[in-house]
This record gives C-alpha cells, structure tokens and sequence, in this order.
C-alpha cells in the first residue's frame, strides 16, 4: 500500500490491534512503532519491489510486533521500546527469508534437504528410462 500518512496510521493501528489480541504484550511507545512501520517501507521495497510503499504482509509484521512484546516482558520492561523492536525485526525472519538467506533459493534448499530415498524417488520419476510399454 502506498506510504501515506493514514497508512501509517493503520499499521499503528494494526501494532495496537495485535497487542491488544496477544493480552500479555506490554504496549509500544512510539518510537517503536515508527521504527515497524519503517520496517513495513523496508519489506515492500526488499520483498514487494515497491518504492515508496508499506508492505501488506501483516502476518510478518505481527510476529515482528509478538516478538518485540515478549522480549520487553523477558526484559521486565513496562512498554516495548526502540531496542525490543530493533531486535525482533533483526531475528523475527519469515521462513522464506530464512531458507533464502541459508540456500541462496529454493531449489538448493530442496537439493540439500532431500533425503537419500527422496532424491531417488525425484529422480526415478524424472528418469528417462521409465517403462512406458503400458501407455
């Protein structure tokens, strides 16, 4: 979605929603909250390749939001500061990202991750030399 200033209020809106359904997360001041929606800005050109854009992918954001919750509970912290969030949005990585940055793209991850008999399995299907006496 575009980076307007009421899109910036819907992902703070959307950073209280997500606290308020966890009911255990302290709230956020709001330099933490302007550094998720900085965050959102980041996603949509990294991930959505779009300038000047807020990326939609909420599911994302709100474990981003979670995460940065329980490390200021962890922290005895009354609110989630700049610091949890800056943390979370470090290590709260979709699985995805995770397997891009580890593999550099899905088909090494699948290359690297098969089992022995998975690999056989592919490859006897793949094969050209399957009978096909019965087609």
């Amino acid at each position: 979605m575009p980076d307007t200033d009421e899109n910036r209020a819907k992902i703070a809106q959307f950073v209280a929603q997500e606290i308020e359904l966890d009911g255990k997360i302290p709230h956020a001041r709001a330099a933490a909250v302007e550094l998720l929606i900085e965050e959102a800005g980041r996603r949509a050109r990294a991930v959505d390749d779009m300038d000047d854009a807020l990326t939609l992918r909420l599911r994302d954001l709100g474990g981003v939001v979670r995460m940065a919750g329980d490390l200021a509970v962890m922290d005895g912290s009354e609110y989630i500061e700049t610091k949890h969030m800056e943390v979370a949005i470090r290590k709260a990585v979709s699985i995805e990202d995770q397997i891009l940055r580890r593999y550099k793209s899905y088909e090494k991850a699948l290359e690297k991750d098969l089992s022995s008999s998975q690999r056989m399995s592919h490859q006897s299907y793949n094969s050209e030399n399957i009978d096909r006496s019965y087609m």
